[in-house]
């Protein structure tokens, strides 16, 4: 197996964001659905990602 060099970095550095953003998340409670779609797109995959789109967008448009 071949073992990249920057792994430990880029795990660090990508964890950095997400906790910055999760700490700003619950703070506001008008700017959660924006952290919240960050939070989840850069966590999970981008074919998930389309259903957050779908998601968000559907929720906006519904009279809540």
């Amino acid at each position: 197996m071949h073992q990249q060099p920057n792994n430990t970095s880029n795990f660090i550095f990508s964890r950095l964001p997400f906790l910055f953003f999760l700490k700003l998340a619950f703070s506001p409670k008008i700017f959660f659905p924006i952290f919240a779609y960050f939070i989840f797109s850069s966590a999970f995959f981008c074919m998930l990602d389309y259903y957050f789109i779908i998601f968000f967008t559907i929720s906006s448009a519904l009279p809540v």
